[in-house]
């Protein structure tokens, strides 16, 4: 590579970077949307669901974290074997994404990961995130449809 390829290759890689982060933080929210349907379906009464998720779930202070350990606590059995690890798992790489600096010319982001730091492929994370967005946002959907009502 060139020094005029240089700058072009990072000028690429960061576009990349930005759009995969952008999508997984943008689609972050159909799960956290969902957790927060069933929740407000399971709790309130119909007649005050907007004002809850107004004044409650929509507030800063409500975090997704949150909105989860509760989501959990209300339905502690899994729709199926390792649903609540798979939102674990969506959540930790909307986290990486959202945060992670780029450190390659590839869409490679630098991370801590426990005492560690990872470096991995954003493309690699966010091909993970779909595969698991996908099937965590059916398994809402038949919660909210059957228990949360």
């Amino acid at each position: 590579m060139n020094n005029d390829e240089f700058p072009k290759k990072i000028e690429e890689s960061a576009k990349n970077l930005k759009r995969l982060r952008g999508n997984v933080v943008h689609n972050t929210l159909d799960i956290e949307y969902g957790i927060s349907a069933i929740l407000t379906n399971y709790y309130i009464k119909t007649e005050r669901h907007s004002e809850f998720l107004i004044k409650s779930l929509s507030d800063e202070s409500f975090n997704f974290g949150l909105k989860f350990r509760i989501f959990q606590k209300t339905f502690p059995k899994e729709s199926y074997q390792g649903f609540f690890e798979d939102i674990r798992t969506i959540m930790h790489i909307r986290n990486v994404l959202a945060h992670a600096p780029m450190m390659g010319l590839n869409g490679e982001i630098l991370y801590n990961k426990g005492l560690r730091i990872e470096i991995e492929e954003a493309q690699k994370l966010h091909n993970e995130f779909y595969k698991l967005h996908t099937k965590v946002l059916e398994e809402l959907n038949k919660i909210l449809n059957n228990k949360g009502q």
